[in-house]
């Protein structure tokens, strides 16, 4: 006898399973009726198991995955030496093993199909009361033995469903069971070629030796497909390849070893401004505007320029609110004539306007002791095509000197076959 186990988490899945064990989605008929066995439930109809099981589950004490409802199947191999009576007979046995009289009980055998079964659902709780009907894995392991005991000795010609009687053999599990499988599939292939995971080793090993860091170590196993590193309680613990993860300790990568990459990366020192220049600094040293704007090949007409600062100065006598409109039309052309971020703040520092930046974003101009924001003047969607164009250039400027300094040569290296990545 097969017994399985599966807990269900919502109370939907009471009415739900119900349904199915009775019905078995209309493939079961009045016909199939052969018996129904409840425990602790008043009444024989659908709507009476569905009161009876939501009910009781009002008692039970709610926590995050708790189980409403138990539903375990017995199944046989086939129905040689099995009747309707024989199914009864073991599913009130293992009711009472199971249950010891505690807990609602709805059992329903399913006779139509070519393996005969019973399905069980049982409470998630105790009749009325808080605790909870779960088994433990050896008090199942144990319950499974002795209901089967209980078939080998009343129903003997039920020799073909005996599954647990032998379960104590021993079997390798877990580290043991694993090495087993590795060396079955090595007297398999005669060992004409390395198994992935030697393989794998060899490879981690050499990766090891070209990394200068632990960072560098991260970045050449991430360059490999299929490869990738991952994390334990926030320390590097290994490698992912199709799917399925290996520790360094397994691939003679030491911790050791592991620290001693750690002891060889130079962290630098936070100078933000000689890292990623800002906007604000560019603006300042118009040397590097110089350059910038020389090296693009992009002309600036001084005398234009010269205009509009004429322009700007020409209105500071008027209403506010008419220079805020004056200033608006010289800042929209200012725009519209730059190519780009650097050549218009070079611009604002020509016709004396004073740029506004936060968070490394453009936000506005300051002139003569007065703020302009870009919202105020109804330019921000102007000026955000221009931030976006920048921070583009900025991010692939950062990306190319990642790259270059990252970039190992491991391409003319030795390909393993089968790995999908080189050495």
């Amino acid at each position: 006898m097969v017994i399985k186990t599966l807990s269900c988490k919502n109370r939907s899945d009471i009415t739900r399973l119900i349904e199915y064990v009775l019905h078995d989605k209309g493939r079961r008929t009045e016909k199939d009726n052969s018996f129904v066995i409840t425990q602790n439930i008043i009444g024989y109809t659908q709507k009476a198991y569905k009161q009876a099981f939501l009910a009781n589950d009002a008692f039970r004490k709610v926590r995050k995955n708790g189980t409403v409802l138990h539903h375990e199947i017995l199944s046989w191999k086939q129905w040689e030496g099995l009747n309707t009576e024989t199914m009864k007979d073991l599913t009130e046995q293992y009711i009472q093993l199971r249950t010891k009289g505690n807990g609602l009980v709805l059992a329903v055998p399913h006779i139509h199909e070519p393996h005969p079964h019973v399905h069980l659902l049982i409470s998630g709780n105790k009749v009325r009361s808080k605790k909870s009907m779960r088994m433990s894995k050896n008090q199942f392991k144990e319950l499974r033995k002795s209901i089967e005991t209980y078939q080998k000795k009343q129903y003997p010609l039920l020799n073909h469903s005996l599954v647990y009687q032998n379960s104590d053999k021993a079997r390798p599990r877990g580290k043991a069971k694993r090495q087993d499988k590795y060396r079955q599939a090595q007297k398999r292939t005669n060992r004409p070629q390395k198994l992935d995971k030697e393989r794998l080793a060899q490879a981690i090993i050499q990766m090891y030796e070209q990394s200068s860091s632990v960072q560098t170590f991260i970045d050449i196993i991430n360059q490999q497909p299929q490869l990738s590193h991952y994390y334990y309680r926030s320390k590097l613990a290994g490698v992912r390849y199709h799917n399925r993860k290996y520790r360094f300790t397994t691939l003679g990568i030491s911790k050791e070893m592991l620290r001693s990459l750690e002891q060889k990366t130079i962290v630098p020192p936070k100078t933000h401004q000689q890292e990623k220049p800002s906007l604000l600094s560019m603006v300042i040293s118009n040397e590097k505007l110089q350059e910038y704007l020389k090296s693009n090949r992009q002309e600036i007409q001084n005398k234009s320029l010269e205009q509009y600062k004429n322009h700007i100065r020409s209105i500071n006598a008027k209403t506010k609110k008419h220079q805020q409109q004056e200033l608006k039309k010289v800042l929209k052309k200012l725009i519209e004539t730059s190519r780009s971020m650097p050549q218009l703040l070079y611009f604002f520092s020509k016709v004396e306007l004073q740029p506004i930046i936060k968070n490394r974003k453009l936000t506005g101009i300051k002139h003569q002791g007065n703020l302009y924001t870009f919202q105020d003047l109804q330019l921000q969607e102007n000026i955000r095509e221009k931030q976006k164009i920048f921070d583009a250039y900025q991010k692939k400027k950062e990306q190319n000197k990642q790259q270059n300094t990252i970039q190992q040569d491991i391409e003319s290296q030795l390909y393993i076959d089968g790995l999908g990545f080189f050495f």
